[in-house]
This record gives C-alpha cells, sequence and structure tokens, in this order.
C-alpha cells in the first residue's frame, strides 16, 4: 500500500529507494543552475548549484544522482543543505558531476536522487571535506557500479 503522505516521510527521511519504488521513477529536483561562490571548484569538485524551489525537502546530506542536462543523462552526487563548513544559511543543491567540466549556468538542471550517502555534516577545514568528498564519490561509484 502507498500513500503520499509516506511517500513524502521517505522523501524527508533521506528514504530514496523507497520513495522512488513507491513513485515508479526516481524523485527530483529541477531548477536552473546558478553561480556559485567556486569553493569546491578550488578543492577540484566543481558544482552546478540550484536553489531547491517550494516542495518537499529531502533530508540534508549527500545523495548519489542521476542529472539530466538538454536530455542528456549524467552520474554524480549531490549535497543538499545548508553547507555548515562555509557558515552557509540557505538551502542548496550543489551536484558534483562526474566527468564534466562543461560552463552550465543558467541551464535547466534535473537532479534524479537515487540513494542516500550521508548526513550532511560540518568539517573543520575543507582538508577534511575533500578526503570525505573523495569517500562519497567512491561510495557513489559503488553503488551505481561504474
Amino acid at each position: 500500500k502507498f500513500s503520499s503522505s509516506i511517500i513524502r516521510e521517505n522523501i524527508k527521511n533521506g528514504e530514496m529507494e523507497k520513495a522512488n519504488f513507491a513513485l515508479g521513477r526516481e524523485w527530483h529536483i529541477s531548477g536552473k543552475v546558478i553561480e556559485g561562490d567556486k569553493r569546491a571548484r578550488k578543492i577540484k569538485f566543481p558544482t552546478a548549484n540550484v536553489v531547491p524551489g517550494k516542495h518537499i525537502n529531502p533530508r540534508n546530506g549527500v545523495y548519489c544522482v542521476e542529472v539530466y542536462i538538454e536530455n542528456i543523462k549524467y552520474l554524480g552526487i549531490s549535497n543538499f543543505g545548508e553547507r555548515p563548513t562555509v557558515d552557509g544559511s540557505k538551502l542548496l543543491l550543489e551536484t558534483h558531476i562526474f566527468n564534466f567540466s562543461e560552463e552550465i549556468y543558467g541551464n535547466e538542471l534535473t537532479v534524479r536522487f537515487l540513494t542516500f550517502i550521508r548526513p550532511e555534516q560540518k568539517f573543520t577545514n575543507f582538508g577534511l571535506l575533500t578526503e570525505q568528498i573523495k569517500k562519497d564519490i567512491e561510495t557513489a561509484k559503488d553503488y551505481l557500479k561504474i
């Protein structure tokens, strides 16, 4: 038995496989790519940033995702949250797309959430954050079998 309230709870709890199964498709967020402060680029993990619209927010954290730009599918990881390591205060969806280096500011991006990797956390420095991102990428690639 599926209900919209259970699906919403699954999304809020980061239980994307359950939500996706009940929906019959991957739950997603779409929006225009905005320019960020380019901190992730400096640590070799550039991100496409989207301000979430008014809808159900998933649990803050890191996810394995599929990304669609102009109907072309890419794979990656996303952080949904407030970015506590950089003292962020607004919700943002930051997506690192594997093997991708094009400028896509202003393009429509659709991020399909596949699985939750870990909760968002604050790191004491960018070195620790960089090491965790490398681990998150390996976790995502294991999940995707790539």
